[in-house]
């Protein structure tokens, strides 16, 4: 008998994802700022990064500040796709709009 061993999810939860795009393609953030799905250069393009459904061997990229964890506000711009997500460290806030 086989003794399953559970290892850390390597993506998020579904409702822990923003979509951000540009009518062409789209992506899904996670609150890390990790990009773990995205299809380019088109919506029916293969997925560069598909982390939402693997493993490290399948791509994420991630824009946060160093040692930072989930950020602490974000929010889309009026009527856009683009998201601001701010995140409180100890040395400063950032903010980076995605």
């Amino acid at each position: 008998m086989h003794k399953s061993v559970e290892s850390p999810a390597f993506s998020a939860s579904i409702e822990d994802y923003a979509l951000i795009g540009d009518q062409q393609s789209a992506a899904l953030v996670a609150r890390d700022g990790s990009i773990d799905w995205l299809c380019l250069p088109r919506f029916d393009s293969p997925a560069c990064f598909a982390a939402l459904l693997g493993d490290e061997h399948n791509g994420k990229w991630r824009i946060a500040p160093k040692g930072a964890g989930p950020c602490t506000r974000r929010a889309y711009r009026t009527d856009s796709l683009v998201l601001d997500s701010e995140w409180d460290t100890p040395r400063a806030r950032c903010a980076s709009p995605t």
